[in-house]
């Protein structure tokens, strides 16, 4: 059977696999997904867990490629593969240039057909997910969510952790793998999808590689209907922890629902963005939670909307006590139109930037023609969300906020938990939503892009680079100056950072609420950003806007308020942040290994900065010291489906308004000193399941030609294909999470490989890396890996290129830095003229053993110096 549009062609294979190909002659990316309609939804008690592990067996190895060549083919084609399972699907997706798109089906049809589920890899896998479940147990608000899950689905298969557990994983067979891939593997309950490529071809080559593919017509159990709690519910689980976590969840409408939309506008009303009532009234206005959000989870089953905070977790009474009372305010005084209006165009917003690239045009198809199975349901969606009333969601408002449905979960500190009653936190939220909502809540009232730049000079040292791009009606902005890390000193540090997230709360017109909804009423995104070497702004709005989002990104630039509530309120945020660093243990680790690595060096500091710093920065200092980085250069690049000439004339009515720059040179620092012969260790302990291992080297700057040559390098460790993949996660299954990057700043960077394992495998982690850092040194790369390499750094450059914001923050990073506008345009030349000698040469140059740093973090004893013995030498160096 074939019905073709001028959208899309479908196919159905005799087999009972269904084909989705979304044309695009004029991509040069290809997305392939392959959607099986089986999930968590779909274990038995005893086989929780099992859909995530079968998802894990399919890369590893089949009756044709052995283990490591399903991912190892496709990034040696300059594509990325790579798959996930939730309760209702798993998607295994790859990404190729769109002349590979045979290669992507062959590499899937492969997978799905003949994965061979060898006994020996399924053992060393199971170990693999240990760890990953580990890593989840780590985490104190996934421990609440799995808690939350639990209590509101109660014997539904939603209620079990999609990880499984570190019982049911242990326990499964390669029988029972079997049993599993046979009953829910077969082509009936699948969906492929292909985005990109010419009419006919892909439709063709898809029918002829999945052809064999056999298996019994067997039908999805239908949605057993989840049964709401009768009872309100209250969990305090006490964990290591220095933050504290609130989950509080309702029954919500499955996505098959009419008011599904009315369910996503309410979580959109009530918690997402900066201007939504949570985010405005508990997070800024009252200060008693660092962050607060809600979200609507709508699957094929019932679905939960949730409710969530972190804060200090001596405020636990007065964080459930705010998020009460704002619920009931909403179903005290229902929802404005103007409200419903920027939420509206919000949803609307993401919807438009999912359509921008192949991988999520595919991802919408699969879910809609896959996991819903009907199409249609998108179209309705969008009709349905176009006439929505307020008081259509104020009434799902009434039946999802009952008082005698919802559970709540909170994760505190050990020692804080016992402080607080789970009666008296649950009567709290009760007591406010009970009664509420008494009447009813009346409403208060492209052409495919080219590689030219357009780059003028709009005076007042304003750089404009525009790239027009028809592909989408979109635009993203990207406004850098020079500061960051880099412009800072253990009195300033955090400087930059604060500033940049002040930037976006007031200006001398607006407050920072007032300034939110405007740029959220147009559907856009405004944000401020700080790193090692700028600061400066981002921007994301629909093209129809790009007139009233350059005024905005004009006045947060030029006149930001720093008003000192706003300010307190921030520093307090970022306190916070900074508290409650140990809750997350892979961060803790980077920072003990840069602090190690750069001694006196700013980059040994936290972008964050530290408690004093921030503690001793006043509203009025802010103010002062912003005038001095407004003049500095700016570098505005716009990406989009533009005007270049309008785009211009903003620029010049920007430049006109700003001071002259003044050329601000690079702050002189000092390098790291180091031993010669010597390798610098530290270890920290810190209550956790897992371990984290980083053996580091000092890098190269942005401007360093070898900076290719260490990303090659990066790429043959990692990604699924990588040495660091194949030897120590897949074969001697040491660690679910392994790594190498290289970090490139102004200054020199960081070549890092990281590993997290369970703690009694951390000398044999550390043997494991260092014996592939010693073959890198002494071993010449072979042809075969270099260009394998290559294509998948290419690939995935290309790849990512697709978006808009990608280019954006490319063109006005690489000018600003002085790399000029061509630098990523010629990203491909350069990593071709990489060759194996210049590779082993960096390497023999950057790894050896006097320029590393080995960094250790979970259960054991610490050894070296400390933190404190660490930024009081930083301070000593500074003063000297």
């Amino acid at each position: 059977m074939n019905m073709t549009s001028e959208r899309f062609q479908v196919r159905h294979l005799d087999s009972g696999l269904e084909i989705l190909h979304l044309v695009d002659p004029s991509s040069d990316i290809a997305a392939i997904q392959l959607w099986m309609k089986v999930g968590s939804f779909d274990e038995k008690e005893h086989e929780s867990g099992m859909a995530h592990l079968m998802e894990h067996m399919l890369f590893k190895g089949t009756s044709k490629r052995e283990v490591g060549a399903i991912a190892g083919d496709i990034e040696a084609a300059g594509g990325d593969i790579n798959a996930w399972t939730s309760y209702d699907e798993t998607v295994y997706h790859l990404v190729v240039p769109v002349e590979e798109t045979a290669l992507g089906l062959d590499v899937l049809s492969d997978a799905a057909m003949n994965a061979l589920l060898d006994p020996d890899e399924i053992e060393r896998e199971k170990e693999v997910v240990l760890e990953e479940i580990r890593r989840s147990n780590d985490s104190p608000s996934k421990k609440a969510q799995d808690w939350l899950f639990s209590e509101m689905y109660g014997e539904h298969p939603y209620a079990r952790p999609i990880l499984g557990t570190m019982e049911s994983v242990s326990s499964f067979t390669r029988q029972d793998m079997l049993s599993f891939f046979r009953s829910h593997y077969v082509p009936s309950r699948a969906l492929l999808v292909i985005s990109g490529g010419p009419d006919k071809k892909p439709l063709e080559d898809a029918s002829e590689f999945f052809a064999p593919w056999k298996g019994d017509d067997t039908k999805r159990t239908p949605p057993p209907g989840a049964n709401p709690p009768t009872t309100p519910g209250c969990k305090i689980v006490g964990l290591p922890s220095t933050e504290g976590y609130l989950f509080l969840a309702f029954q919500a409408p499955s996505a098959f629902e009419d008011i599904v939309v009315e369910a996503d506008l309410l979580a959109t009303v009530l918690g997402q963005g900066e201007s939504s009532r949570l985010s405005r009234e508990i997070k800024r206005g009252r200060c008693v939670a660092n962050d607060a959000y809600s979200f609507a989870f709508t699957p094929r089953d019932k679905g939960l909307l949730v409710c969530g905070l972190t804060f200090p977790p001596e405020q636990a009474g007065q964080a459930v006590d705010a998020l009460g009372q704002e619920i009931r305010r909403l179903l005290d005084q229902g929802i404005s139109s103007s409200e419903l209006a920027k939420a509206r165009r919000m949803i609307e917003s993401e919807i438009v930037f999912q359509d921008e690239t192949a991988e999520g045009r595919a991802r919408k198809a699969g879910y809609y023609s896959g996991i819903l199975e009907n199409p249609g349901l998108e179209e309705k969606y969008l009709k349905r969300l176009a006439s929505v009333t307020p008081d259509n969601v104020m009434q799902a408002a009434f039946d999802v906020f009952t008082p005698d449905s919802f559970k709540m979960a909170v994760a505190l500190p050990k020692d804080t938990a016992g402080k607080f009653s789970e009666e008296q936190l649950l009567g709290r939220v009760r007591s406010l939503v009970n009664g509420a909502g008494a009447h009813k809540g009346k409403p208060v009232e492209i052409n495919r892009p080219d590689d030219n730049i357009i780059q003028t000079n709009a005076g007042h040292g304003v750089q404009t680079l525009v790239q027009v791009d028809k592909t989408a009606p979109l635009v993203s902005m990207r406004l850098v100056m020079p500061g960051g890390l880099l412009y800072e000193d253990h009195r300033t540090n955090g400087f930059h950072s604060l500033v940049s997230s002040l930037l976006t709360r007031g200006s001398a017109t607006r407050s920072g609420d007032s300034l939110a909804i405007a740029v959220e009423s147009i559907g856009g995104a405004l944000g401020g950003f700080s790193g090692r070497n700028s600061i400066g702004l981002r921007g994301e709005f629909l093209a129809s806007s790009l007139a009233e989002g350059m005024s905005m990104l004009a006045e947060c630039l030029l006149t930001p308020s720093f008003e000192e509530a706003e300010t307190e309120n921030e520093k307090r945020r970022i306190l916070e942040a900074i508290r409650h660093r140990e809750d997350n243990p892979a961060r803790k680790a980077f920072r003990i290994f840069e602090q190690e690595l750069y001694g006196s060096h700013p980059f040994s500091m936290d972008v964050l900065g530290t408690m004093q710093s921030i503690s001793n920065m006043t509203s009025g200092g802010l103010m002062q010291a912003y005038g001095e980085v407004l003049k500095r250069p700016v570098t505005l690049a716009v990406v989009g489906d533009v005007d270049p000439v309008q785009v211009q004339d903003l620029a010049a009515s920007l430049a006109e308004k700003r001071p002259p720059a003044v050329e601000s040179e690079k702050p002189v620092t000092k390098r790291p000193t180091r031993e010669p012969g010597r390798r610098r260790e530290r270890r920290e302990f810190l209550e956790r399941e897992q371990s984290h291992v980083i053996l580091g080297f000092e890098g190269v700057r942005i401007f360093d030609r070898e900076r290719y040559e260490l990303e090659i390098l990066a790429g043959i460790l990692g990604g699924q294909s990588g040495r660091l993949f194949l030897d120590l996660r897949d074969k001697r299954s040491l660690a679910y999470a392994v790594s190498a990057f290289s970090l490139e700043a102004m200054d020199p960077g960081y070549f890092a490989l990281y590993l997290a394992c369970a703690p009694d495998k951390v000398d044999q982690a550390i043997h494991g890396l260092e014996e592939h850092v010693e073959r890198l040194v002494t071993e010449s790369v072979s042809e075969d890996e270099l260009s394998r390499v290559k294509r998948f750094l290419v690939g995935n450059h290309l790849i990512e290129r697709q978006k808009a914001s990608t280019r954006a923050a490319q063109l006005a990073f690489d000018v600003a830095y002085g790399l000029g506008p061509m630098e990523s345009f010629d990203y491909k030349d350069r990593i071709e003229a990489v060759s194996s000698e210049s590779l082993l040469q960096a390497a023999r140059k950057i790894l050896a053993p006097d320029r590393s740093v080995l960094a250790v973090l979970g259960p054991g004893k610490e050894t070296g110096p400390g933190k404190e013995q660490v930024e009081k030498s930083v301070r000593d160096e500074e003063e000297k």
